[in-house]
């Protein structure tokens, strides 16, 4: 009956010429709701001041929303995560409150519905999954985007939304379609790949819900196939699968697919999922079609709208938001000891950097795509060995999304082709020597090598390097010793230098940041770390070579992004 209710609702604020209703608080919401609205009734306050408090509010409230769902990944399965719900209803409904406005329709249909799955989620911990928590971790970012000034309050509705469910299984279908059309409008249907391909050959649709396990055509071939299609080729993709592990999420990225849900699912699951997807496909071309509402009220034309066809403007404005999704998923493999939650983040951490990847490559950021591309294949190669991950590793990660972080703000796009980066591998022992050397080469180019420090500083003293890794158990003269020398030269006097060593204890580190080294991988190390570090220094070591106004590049065909 609850769950009834909800969705009433949410139908009476899908109507295309529905306003805005009065609030009905759940349990628990008033202490919030006190927070976020005056005591003076909001029909005595003039609209411009309410739209003002809105877009004054709503953001604080969603990036406390945000931060609530961060936690709630640290502690499912304890008596903490019911209380959270608690709270992540009272927030979500505070938003609600502050957007019952005509102008603010697009906010309070999807917290209405987001509040219709926090209620599923908190009535039964079996419901709280990955899959569920992806699906309202997406809708609090599209609320976030919402809670800016110029939507078009018939966003959702004009044109109505089309869908299409696929899947073999009958039941399946009708059980897809079923939850669909308790808010929104009746999907279109499809057993199969060729009955699936037909149909959007003819159609535009929002969203295409595609199960994976299909007779003939799976769901992965599928999905590449329909966006090969004129009318469908940038339509979002969700599939509906019992195989929700990151392998199955990495492969549904790379044919395409936008998103994951894993069965069974929630009613209020789909609803949200579908809206979160309309909404975020419509704000992306807003600039086309609409005009800005100011919190005065007033009408502007959309002056910091992203221009038509500027792929890699959309890539920059998801970019962020994404990029902080992974940092609290790295958060929480640092602070978790559950062996299968670390893997579970890791998993998450791998899917996402992989759709960062593709999206930087669509939008040909070179240099962005590489270093997501590397680190991705670092994170796989900790998912294979999850009981060795160390600080270190995790380390390598939080610098690598440090730098992503940082050609995203500045809108940056380095080249590493021009000049040739010259890297030099110092290591008494040939085999150490040689592997250190290959994984460079698979990031950069051939390094020179040296065997003691001795060797590096008659290097160093005649060649400019732009990365040194060192050993720093060498006979001889040691690397901590040699690093202190290496900066004393003319033509390395800042060169970053790497120490890859056996004793990676805080003394060693210790010494080794008193020596001028600017970073640490203790061995046994992975080649792939190397080749993470390798990169990361050179696209660093890219943007301060730079040429001026070297941002970003012709704009493409603009396509919704999925990061």
């Amino acid at each position: 009956m609850a769950e009834d209710a909800s969705f009433a609702e949410l139908v009476a604020l899908l109507r295309k010429d529905s306003p805005a209703v009065s609030p009905t608080p759940a349990v628990g919401v008033a202490r919030a709701v006190e927070t976020a609205e005056p005591a003076k009734p909001t029909e005595d306050i003039p609209k411009p001041d309410q739209l003002k408090r809105f877009f004054e509010s709503a953001p604080v409230l969603l990036a406390e929303v945000r931060n609530l769902f961060a936690e709630i990944n640290r502690v499912q399965n304890s008596p903490r995560q019911q209380k959270i719900f608690e709270e992540l209803e009272q927030k979500v409904c505070a938003v609600k409150n502050l957007a019952r406005l005509p102008e603010l329709l697009p906010t309070s249909q999807l917290t209405t519905a987001l509040l219709g799955l926090l209620k599923q989620l908190a009535s039964k911990p079996a419901n709280v999954t990955p899959s569920t928590l992806r699906t309202a971790g997406g809708a609090v970012a599209v609320l976030e985007a919402l809670a800016r000034p110029g939507t078009r309050p018939d966003l959702v509705t004009t044109p109505s939304p089309r869908f299409l469910v696929v899947d073999d299984d009958q039941v399946s279908r009708l059980a897809v379609a079923l939850a669909l059309r308790k808010a929104l409008p009746q999907p279109d249907l499809a057993a199969g790949g060729e009955a699936a391909l037909a149909l959007v050959e003819k159609q535009t649709y929002d969203v295409i819900f595609l199960d994976v396990e299909m007779p003939g055509m799976d769901g992965y071939e599928l999905c590449t196939r329909i966006h090969q299609s004129a009318s469908n080729h940038t339509t979002p993709v969700i599939f509906i699968t019992r195989h929700c592990d990151f392998d199955s999420r990495a492969k549904s990225t790379r044919s395409g697919g936008h998103d994951l849900i894993g069965k069974p699912f929630l009613s209020f699951e789909i609803t949200v999922k579908a809206l979160t997807f309309v909404l975020r496909n419509r704000l992306k071309l807003r600039h086309e079609t609409s005009t800005f509402v100011k919190p005065d009220g007033v009408a502007s034309t959309p002056e910091a709208a992203v221009p038509p066809g500027d792929f890699t403007g959309s890539f920059f404005t998801c970019a962020p938001s994404h990029l902080q999704f992974l940092r609290n998923e790295l958060q929480a493999v640092r602070q978790s000891t559950d062996p299968e939650v670390r893997e579970e983040k890791l998993g998450n951490i791998y899917v996402s950097v992989q759709s960062l990847a593709w999206e930087a490559e669509r939008a040909e950021l070179r240099s962005i795509s590489r270093l997501s591309s590397t680190l991705q294949a670092f994170v796989k190669k900790l998912l294979e060995t999850p009981d060795s991950v160390a600080p270190s590793n995790l380390d390598a990660i939080a610098d690598t999304l440090d730098l992503l972080d940082e050609l995203c703000v500045g809108e940056l796009n380095p080249d590493l082709s021009s000049p040739a980066l010259r890297v030099l591998v110092v290591d008494d022992d040939a085999i150490a020597r040689r592997t250190i050397s290959a994984a460079v080469q698979v990031a950069l180019t051939q390094p020179d090598t040296a065997e003691s420090g001795t060797e590096t500083l008659a290097l160093t003293a005649e060649k400019a390097f732009d990365l040194i890794f060192l050993d720093v158990q060498m006979p001889g003269m040691n690397g901590f010793a040699t690093c202190s020398k290496i900066h004393e030269t003319a033509l390395n006097r800042h060169t970053p230098v790497v120490f890859i060593t056996e004793h990676s204890d805080s003394n060693s580190r210790s010494q080794g940041a008193a020596a001028g080294g600017a970073g640490f991988i203790p061995k046994p190390a992975l080649p792939s770390e190397i080749t993470l570090r390798a990169l990361t220094f050179a696209v660093r070591g890219g943007i301060n070579r730079r040429p001026p106004n070297q941002v970003r590049e012709k704009p493409e065909e603009t396509q919704p992004c999925s990061v």
